[in-house]
């Protein structure tokens, strides 16, 4: 285990993508939550390896508990994944390892989808978290494209998983696979690699979201801005389907985040009128959408940041 870290260690030193022309914007994450992703880099690419090397030896008891530690140890990592789609000094560094994290991880759904299914819900959950690292990335990076041959790879992978997610067909968590799977593929599909592209990213709402993270405002302008954007969308006229899908999954998300980060960090006396923003956001794009995807995402977000609620409330009751 120990080697295998050391060697991440060393494949930090190297990678990315980005030009000489490129621009990355002050990170604005603390010294704490720095370290943290330091800490996230060093371990990435062993807990990878602990899913892709075992996947062929998933059926032993021993080889699945640890597959298990090492996706429960990306589930735990979701805040720092999230504090990366706003930090691209650190991605350009470790672009490389990202991608080919990413790589790895869905090439071992080719196995899993037939061997063991919840675990291949699993990673695909990761690879929908990490690409939005990339594609974060390449909006803010006005230097870095994404390189056609590489979108397209991915691409082709994602089809071919879907393939085979028809032939092994799950009913019980088959629109869960296809969502992940929808989301970590669409990030690379539309993924600026030229100049127009990422202009029309920024004509819709992504350019407000990339404008807020690049000008790196304070919690409560960034989460009021994600409030109004959210709002907007629901009025967007998106001509290409699937960015409007992915523009509400990466809404969504970010509010997740910003909303659990700014309870962490703030008084519980601003939750009543978060909880009616919330409701509003709700209104203009989940309640009367016919888009199943949209109502389970949002489920799913209630759920992590009313988890984090309950918590503040029990801390200062016991406190």
């Amino acid at each position: 285990m120990l080697t295998q870290m050391s060697q991440t260690e060393s494949i930090l030193r190297g990678g990315g993508c980005g030009s000489s022309n490129a621009i990355y914007p002050n990170s604005g994450i603390s010294k704490s939550d720095n370290q943290d992703l330091q800490n996230f880099f060093k371990k990435f690419n062993f807990y990878v390896e602990q899913i892709c090397t075992k996947a062929v030896i998933a059926a032993d008891e021993s080889e699945s508990q640890e597959i298990m530690k090492a996706q429960q140890w990306f589930i735990f990592q979701e805040e720092n994944i999230y504090n990366l789609n706003k930090n691209a000094q650190s991605v350009v560094k470790t672009y490389d390892l990202i991608l080919g994290g990413i790589q790895k991880l869905l090439n071992s759904c080719l196995i899993y989808i037939r061997t063991d299914q919840f675990k291949c819900l699993s990673i695909l959950q990761t690879t929908a978290s990490l690409s939005k690292i990339i594609f974060s990335f390449h909006g803010i990076n006005e230097g870095g494209f994404m390189k056609c041959d590489k979108q397209k790879k991915f691409q082709e992978l994602s089809d071919e998983i879907r393939q085979h997610m028809e032939i092994e067909k799950n009913d019980l968590i088959q629109n869960q696979m296809e969502l992940y799977l929808f989301l970590t593929k669409t990030s690379f599909e539309i993924a600026p690699n030229n100049s127009k592209e990422r202009e029309e990213i920024w004509k819709g709402c992504f350019g407000g979201i990339i404008s807020s993270i690049v000008q790196m405002r304070p919690n409560e302008e960034l989460l009021q801005s994600l409030f109004r954007g959210a709002c907007y969308l629901s009025k967007l006229y998106v001509r290409n389907n699937n960015r409007k899908q992915y523009e509400v999954y990466f809404q969504i998300d970010m509010l997740q985040w910003e909303i659990i980060s700014y309870l962490k960090n703030e008084k519980m006396q601003t939750l009543e009128e978060i909880i009616l923003q919330i409701a509003e956001v709700y209104d203009n794009i989940v309640k009367n959408s016919d888009v199943w995807k949209y109502h389970y995402l949002w489920v799913q977000m209630i759920g992590e940041t009313y988890n984090i609620i309950l918590y503040q409330q029990s801390s200062n009751q016991v406190s």
